[in-house]
């Protein structure tokens, strides 16, 4: 079995990931509360319209409009968990 030769690494480049890793986990982060905070709006706009406040095809528009922009920050997750 042959192992491969280890490859130094200088610490500025250790230091460069670590730093662009922190940026991205907070971008995650931050999509993440966005995204469950449209996730709240839309059900909070069903049980308005459940209540008779609002009418059904304004509660479904609202709703329709919010699932657009969660599936919105689904796709920048997803490119940012790769």
């Amino acid at each position: 079995m042959k192992f491969q030769p280890i490859k130094k690494v200088s610490i500025k480049t250790v230091s460069k990931v670590a730093k662009s890793q922190g940026k991205a986990q907070s971008k995650i982060d931050k999509l993440i509360k966005k995204r469950d905070k449209l996730d709240e709006k839309a059900t909070d706009a069903s049980a308005v319209a459940a209540a008779g406040e609002l009418s059904q095809i304004e509660a479904d528009e609202t709703k329709l409009k919010l699932q657009k922009e969660i599936v919105k920050i689904n796709g920048k997750l997803k490119k940012l968990y790769y």
